[in-house]
């Protein structure tokens, strides 16, 4: 566990359960929904590592371009995940990292998702967006309902400038989205959150960056089966917000 999480939050080989239990509390008081943004979470050396292997990746699985995003690129196959990143993403789909998701969410029997549905590498180009949205909740192949969304930035020297926060909202009752959070995609920002019906989040602002920069993350979601036994199946679709 030590390659991953920056040193210091680790103590004696572990990582420090007086830093989960406040990440802990601030996840569950957060608004307008649980979430909790860490900044430093993981070691800066294999983030770097990661960073420059995707901003060298070729290898696409392509690149979305409608009403709810654009200029969007993703990677999801395994097999084309450059070596480092796909290691780091068995850690993060592994029986090490599940406890400590579950104890900063106080989400238990989480599922992670070796078919990266959604998830993988996300990339961005300039004037690109992700309209507001709640997310598909669920999985087709596991028949599981998701729940937790786990983002992690690896954009370095990010300005504010070049637009790209990360915006989270919740609806009021005439269905206008009140915006909560913004949270700019900065080199080793992790974003967790709880995602149902309410969690509205996206970056609807098209990004204004140099030639050659693109706004790069990574996306692990996990699922519950107890949702799937209580609530049967779920939807399959993304909500945009017009």
């Amino acid at each position: 566990m030590t390659r991953y999480f920056a040193k210091e939050i680790q103590h004696a080989g572990t990582i420090d359960q007086g830093f989960l239990n406040k990440c802990n509390e601030s996840f569950v008081n957060a608004s307008p929904f649980p979430h909790i943004v860490i900044d430093d979470f993981w070691d800066n050396s294999l983030l770097e590592t990661i960073a420059s292997e995707v901003s060298a990746n070729a290898s696409w699985d392509g690149e979305k371009t409608f009403f709810g995003a654009e200029k969007k690129r993703y990677l999801t196959d395994w097999t084309k995940l450059p070596p480092e990143t796909q290691r780091f993403f068995s850690f993060l789909n592994s029986s090490q990292f599940l406890p400590v998701l579950e104890t900063i969410t106080s989400e238990y029997q989480l599922l992670p998702d070796p078919y990266l549905e959604g998830g993988g590498i996300h990339s961005v180009g300039n004037g690109g967006f992700l309209k507001m949205h709640v997310d598909f909740n669920w999985h087709e192949k596991l028949a599981v309902h998701r729940r937790i969304n786990l983002l992690i930035y690896l954009n370095e020297e990010w300005e504010e400038s070049y637009r790209g926060d990360l915006i989270l909202a919740s609806m009021d009752e005439n269905n206008n989205l009140l915006p909560g959070r913004a949270v700019p995609p900065k080199f080793n920002t992790t974003v967790i959150f709880v995602t149902d019906e309410t969690s509205f989040h996206g970056h609807p602002v098209p990004l204004e960056i140099p030639d050659g920069r693109r706004r790069n993350s990574l996306a692990a979601y996990y699922y519950q089966a107890s949702r799937a036994n209580q609530q049967g199946s779920g939807r399959k679709q993304t909500l945009y917000v017009k």
